[in-house]
């Protein structure tokens, strides 16, 4: 049994417009989210075996407080252009491009990518997940390239608003 957790990246600062998207960073709130939302994950968890992140700044912050609270090094985190995407279409299609050999992975996105894919994989209505929402799914399937809701079952979804 596989397993992917996908993460919307925490809250990003917007207050600069003159910062590039992909190079804006954590807002505050981000910054307090991503560490306690790592330690849940990690309390949850029974291991992973990588982290995949958009290259997007605020994806790639995110990504390493989930590694610290992990007991992971940060410097492991798998940057990935194609998960810079707004698109659930092309985020699915960068899923099944996952390395087989790893079993449990963590891919850290945007929306509306990130809610889409959650939301057709689990099947089931999630709505638009809050920023630095965890979504855990098992997949049964001996490879990524299979990847769909025919094998998924929903097995969590956290917020950094749900009792910890």
């Amino acid at each position: 049994m596989r397993q992917l957790i996908l993460v919307r990246h925490a809250k990003s600062d917007r207050s600069d417009w003159s910062v590039p998207d992909v190079e804006r960073p954590l807002a505050p709130r981000g910054e307090r989210d991503a560490p306690e939302m790592g330690r849940r994950l990690a309390d949850r968890q029974e291991g992973i075996d990588a982290l995949y992140s958009s290259v997007a700044r605020r994806a790639l912050d995110t990504a390493g407080h989930f590694a610290s609270a992990l007991g992971m090094d940060p410097e492991d985190i798998r940057l990935r252009k194609g998960f810079y995407t707004f698109s659930p279409n092309d985020l699915l299609r960068e899923l099944r491009e996952l390395d087989d050999a790893d079993d449990r992975v963590a891919v850290f996105g945007h929306n509306p990518a990130t809610s889409g894919v959650a939301a057709y994989l689990a099947n089931e209505i999630l709505g638009d997940l809050p920023t630095c929402a965890v979504v855990r799914l098992d997949v049964d399937c001996g490879s990524w390239r299979d990847l769909g809701p025919a094998i998924c079952t929903l097995r969590e979804v956290d917020t950094p608003k749900n009792p910890a």
